[in-house]
């Protein structure tokens, strides 16, 4: 049996980027989401989670690629190792594609679950507009109840 090891990735002011065997360069960055939570203290650090491709290449064709999993949750895990951490990943529904991009997520997230972190979802409607969110937080982040609370009082 063999293990996957991540892609090489680097890191600069929260915004991490890789490159697959395929030559296909993401992004996965981690942006103050304090716009979400109307009354969280500024001192509570939250962020949203954005995974993106960052150049331009035809998805039809290309190999489904294992190592961007593993190296999607090696990121995460490296953020995570700081308990204050919490964030929060919004699926994008500009093509109507965010029940993919959600379970694909979710799916990753129940694969690699650890008892580190937790995970909690909203699914609503706005304006006719479907939303999927999950809130991610540190087990141990002394201010877990308050996010989880918030974050379901968000949409409300």
């Amino acid at each position: 049996m063999s293990i996957l090891l991540p892609y090489s990735f680097t890191n600069h002011n929260n915004k991490y980027v890789f490159r697959t065997d395929n030559s296909v360069a993401y992004s996965v960055e981690f942006t103050d989401a304090i716009h979400y939570f109307l009354n969280l203290p500024p001192y509570i650090p939250v962020f949203e989670l954005n995974v993106k491709v960052l150049n331009a290449v035809d998805s039809i064709g290309q190999p489904y690629d294992k190592r961007i999993e593993v190296t999607i949750v090696e990121i995460l895990t490296t953020f995570f190792s700081d308990n204050k951490n919490s964030l929060i990943y919004v699926c994008d529904n500009l093509d109507n594609r965010q029940q993919v991009r959600y379970r694909k997520f979710d799916r990753w997230f129940k694969k690699n679950k650890t008892t580190l972190i937790e995970k909690y979802d909203i699914d609503f409607t706005f304006q006719e507009i479907q939303i999927l969110a999950s809130l991610i937080v540190h087990a141990k982040n002394p201010e877990k109840d308050l996010l989880i609370n918030l974050f379901f009082d968000i949409y409300k």
